[in-house]
């Protein structure tokens, strides 16, 4: 087995209220985004921060190309991302797995 670290584009959308990140990555279809870590603090939730991060985000993988974006989320944020255009596609969509390393 061969194991190559590579140097994977990571982008990191900041604001004083909160950060969104993006990896790109590819197969062979093409390149796509995978959005991690949407964290918006607390007093400035329901005000329009994750909208805009997430709007920022789409708006940087239209401009490089990417085919599509993906992302997990808690079952309670599932509306939140169909209204802004992500829709669960079962054919060929994993769960969301975790395996914890930390023992926690």
């Amino acid at each position: 087995m061969l194991i190559e670290q590579t140097s994977t584009p990571l982008f990191h959308f900041k604001l004083e209220e909160g950060h969104l990140q993006m990896v790109i990555v590819h197969n062979k279809r093409g390149q796509y985004g995978i959005i991690e870590n949407v964290f918006v603090e607390e007093k400035f939730r329901r005000r329009g921060v994750a909208t805009r991060l997430v709007a920022e985000a789409v708006e940087l993988a239209k401009k490089l190309g990417l085919y599509k974006i993906t992302l997990t989320c808690n079952k309670s944020l599932v509306d939140f991302y169909k209204y802004r255009g992500f829709e669960w596609k079962e054919n060929g969509q994993a769960y969301c797995m975790r395996m914890n390393l930390d023992g926690v």
